[in-house]
């Protein structure tokens, strides 16, 4: 058989191969059983293609022209099945350099349990001792001075139980240590506006102000509550929270089995949130026993991810919870490391009682 003939039928049986001719290295399919890769392929190959090459262009012209072309791939796929929620979205290969093209699925019979998420809020509300608008300049110039290289990459003091830029320069240190004074007295006011602004902005900014109350305990209720935010933007702000008190907080009580269920969320993003969060717990002495015990199962699924978003974090979690060193791919023999772990830690919790 010539190479001619080798390369032909590699193209007509493997989509993955045939797409990544295009600088597509394939399709992650996450939350139904309903459509493959090949499914999608098939209908939609030539579309997919050229929505990669729209992504790498840097023109105006490009991304409109990409965005628009987003929006009606979801639409044709969503019709396709009983679906609650499609998403679909470019992410980094493992396999670097190449693209993967993922497609987030929520079946219907499945959107209580992955779409977990309250209302979106109505109101109107005002702005508590001008506390919200000094956050988001806070926000704006800590990126900004990041952006230029002049903040350090560690991190930084903390007197909230999450901070985002620190005291690095005079004017964030003006700033924060209002915070620090003015956020336990505004409390309910930030809260309402946590709650029920409709502004998703300024939910988000007003749940980071309450990173600088004084009770573990509330704060981590709160940050609880933004996980079930229907914006994006809000449950980033809660799954930060959480990430950094799983390392640095660990006098502050975390709801475990909730955020392990982010790790089923419907986005990309909140699994990899999900997944920061895990690195923390892995190495917490009051939860690691549930990263391990439970959250591993859903952890070693993600790992199975051709995007390196949800693969790269999972892989880095299994490690901490298995204390090896396998490869990204290897799945039987990470399955296998997880069970000798779990039964490590069962054996030892036995010995103590």
């Amino acid at each position: 058989m010539t190479i001619q003939i080798l390369m032909t039928l590699c193209l007509t049986f493997s989509p993955g191969l045939a797409a990544a001719a295009d600088g597509l290295d394939g399709i992650d399919v996450y939350g139904t059983a309903q459509l493959g890769e090949g499914d999608l392929l098939r209908d939609y190959g030539p579309q997919l293609k050229r929505y990669v090459r729209l992504q790498k262009q840097k023109s105006k012209g490009a991304v409109r022209s990409s965005d628009v072309l987003k929006l009606e791939l979801e639409s044709a796929v969503r019709r396709k099945g009983p679906f609650a929620y499609v998403r679909m979205q470019r992410v980094p290969s493992v396999q670097g350099g190449g693209s993967v093209i993922v497609f987030d699925f929520v079946e219907k019979k499945d959107a209580a349990a992955r779409m977990p998420f309250r209302p979106a809020p109505t109101g109107r509300l005002g702005d508590p001792a001008g506390l919200v608008a000094a956050w988001r300049q806070y926000s704006e110039m800590g990126a900004e001075l990041s952006r230029k290289g002049l903040l350090a990459t560690d991190r930084v003091e903390c007197p909230a139980f999450y901070c985002t830029w620190g005291d690095a320069t005079p004017d964030l240190k003006i700033l924060q240590d209002r915070f620090v004074q003015e956020v336990p007295s505004n409390k309910q006011s930030l809260l309402r506006v946590f709650k029920e602004d409709r502004d998703p902005q300024r939910r988000a900014d007003a749940l980071n102000l309450l990173a600088y109350l004084r009770s573990g305990p509330e704060v981590s209720e709160t940050a609880e509550l933004g996980m079930t935010d229907p914006d994006d933007r809000v449950r980033e702000a809660a799954m930060r929270m959480f990430s950094d008190m799983a390392v640095y907080r660990k006098d502050a009580p975390l709801p475990a089995e909730k955020i392990a269920r982010v790790l089923d969320y419907p986005s990309v993003d909140d699994r990899t949130r999900a997944l920061a969060v895990m690195l923390g717990l892995a190495g917490h002495p009051v939860y690691r026993k549930f990263a391990l015990q439970s959250a591993s199962t859903q952890v070693l699924k993600l790992l199975r991810m051709r995007n390196s978003s949800n693969h790269d974090m999972a892989l880095t979690v299994l490690r901490m919870l298995s204390q090896k060193d396998l490869g990204g791919t290897d799945f039987q023999g990470w399955e296998e490391a997880i069970r000798e772990a779990r039964k490590a830690e069962s054996q030892a919790s036995d010995k103590k009682k």
